[in-house]
């Protein structure tokens, strides 16, 4: 009896279950003998897909091998050609089914923390999208614009308005396109997805738009380009243990109160030589705001500057917001304290 238990279970313990393993078993036997049985890079590891031919070159419906994962926005690098994986059917019980991509563009750009990045993309000609753009409440149309698809992923994820690209062929010159409208939600099918956006063109700029080398011997453009070897270096005191004694941060605020209007109030940070009064320069300021109140606070700061506002929605008062401001590299700090009040 244990045998034929075992014999009659070693594909699944339910009907269903032994039918979905045998299809399985079948689809992999055959799909060897398939001329659409094509060998491939997945995400640049070798496997195998089933990619079926269609009217549109550029366009491919393809087949997984059974309990192969494969998700919208992969690669997928076949017939020395870059594709993206633009959908993905997330019922994958036997095998998953899609399309895909060919890829036209190389698009580079430079991170915040100087870091050279590159991705394949997917464009087609947007002149018939919205850009994203309003100017006095009416929607500006250009045929100057493309629209782009990428892998989402943590460096994707980055890409915001105003980030600006060379979109050509060509390097002979830098030809700079203007995000101007990023979807990350349209294609977010399950664990990856597709970032949708457009480009719309801009303006070259001579001193900022630089043509170079990567590491690999490639040559890109790079625009807004950050030449990360010459940051300078924090300045330090010729007597780095009298640090504390010579500089001084200090916290310029108008008042030590806020009021729930909205509209923010403005602070500013310096970091000062005490005995020359001399503002030290290059010096890197980081923010940090504690308070109870946090869900009614709103703050951006760029360097030394914060803005902080308190909502409308906030009805008290007498409450206290500790700001404080430090130097990142050479530690000197300073914490002030706002009180909230009523508006009038």
């Amino acid at each position: 009896m244990d045998r034929y238990t075992a014999r009659m279970t070693q594909h699944g313990t339910t009907q269903r279950e032994r039918i979905v393993n045998r299809l399985k078993t079948n689809l992999n036997n055959k799909l060897q003998d398939n001329p659409s049985y094509k060998t491939v890079k997945l995400n640049g590891e070798e496997t195998n897909l089933i990619i079926n031919t269609s009217t549109k070159p550029y366009y491919k419906e393809f087949q997984s091998l059974p309990d192969q994962k494969i998700l919208a926005g992969d690669y997928v690098e076949w017939a020395d050609s870059m594709w993206l994986v633009l959908n993905a059917d997330s019922d994958d019980e036997v095998y998953t089914d899609g399309n895909l991509r060919q890829c036209q563009h190389c698009i580079y750009w430079q991170k915040s923390d100087g870091t050279i990045v590159s991705r394949y993309a997917y464009t087609e000609n947007a002149s018939a999208y919205n850009n994203g753009e309003a100017g006095n409440h009416t929607i500006t149309l250009q045929s100057n614009q493309f629209m782009v698809y990428l892998p989402y992923d943590e460096e994707t994820a980055e890409l915001d308005n105003g980030k600006r690209v060379h979109m050509s062929r060509s390097n002979s010159k830098c030809k700079p396109y203007e995000l101007t409208r990023p979807d990350d939600v349209t294609y977010g099918f399950g664990k990856k997805g597709v970032l949708n956006i457009i480009f719309t063109q801009t303006q070259y700029n001579q001193g900022n738009d630089k043509l170079i080398t990567l590491e690999d011997g490639t040559q890109a453009w790079i625009c807004d380009y950050i030449d990360s070897s010459s940051t300078p270096t924090p300045p330090q005191p010729s007597n780095p243990d009298e640090t504390e004694d010579l500089w001084n941060m200090k916290i310029n605020c108008p008042n030590l109160e806020i009021k729930p209007t909205g509209y923010p109030k403005t602070l500013t940070a310096i970091l000062y030589n005490t005995k020359t009064g001399e503002i030290i320069p290059d010096i890197v300021y980081e923010w940090n705001i504690q308070s109870d109140i946090s869900e009614f606070i709103s703050y951006t700061f760029v360097d030394n500057v914060l803005k902080i506002s308190l909502s409308k929605e906030y009805g008290d008062f007498g409450d206290e917001i500790a700001i404080t401001c430090s130097s990142k590299y050479t530690g000197q700090q300073k914490t002030i304290v706002i009180t909230t009040k009523g508006v009038f």
